[in-house]
């Protein structure tokens, strides 16, 4: 489509005359509503799978939208639907991942090991081996309900020190 500085008044005339006016176009929400996709997810479509440009592209304005052929719209939409059916493209789609097994943090096997010596002091928690356990997990076990503190010895508690990952409001 040539716009009205391209041509003067009477050439936009003859060539109305010549060739008429343009078909109709669709909007960018009725071509997603004929098709029933949702408009963000056909944007998606449109950008990763080498969509139709629009004919009519008004974004900049105060009403933002696009406007498109309606026929090479579907035609291209037939086209993606027909690529979504096939083998190929199914194995890519997000398969259900399994959940993850729970690794024992370093806090958890403290207090595993804490339950079978019945408590321990910090000199023997060095001599343990265990390292990253001190200051702020501590407090947090003991807030928690897995560790108990009586004078210097620290005590396992019988609730498992599972606490989810992200902050701690306890």
């Amino acid at each position: 489509m040539t716009s009205k500085y391209d041509e003067s008044a009477k050439e936009h005339a003859d060539r109305l005359k010549t060739t008429g006016h343009r078909k109709p176009l669709r909007s960018f929400k009725e071509l997603c509503k004929e098709v029933g996709v949702g408009s963000k997810s056909m944007a998606g479509y449109l950008g990763t799978l080498n969509g139709p440009k629009a004919k009519i592209n008004s974004r900049g304005g105060v009403v933002k939208n696009m406007w498109y052929d309606p026929d090479e719209f579907r035609a291209w939409w037939k086209e993606v639907k027909r690529k979504m059916e096939t083998p190929e493209y199914k194995k890519y789609v997000n398969k259900k991942k399994a959940p993850k097994e729970y690794k024992p943090t370093e806090a958890f096997r403290l207090q595993q090991w804490l339950r079978e010596c019945n408590g321990a002091t910090w000199a023997q928690i060095r001599e343990a081996g265990f390292k990253g356990v001190y200051g702020g997990a501590t407090s947090r076990m003991i807030a928690y309900g897995a560790l108990r503190r009586e004078g210097d010895l620290f005590i396992a508690t019988d609730v498992d020190y599972k606490p989810k990952k992200g902050r701690y409001d306890h």
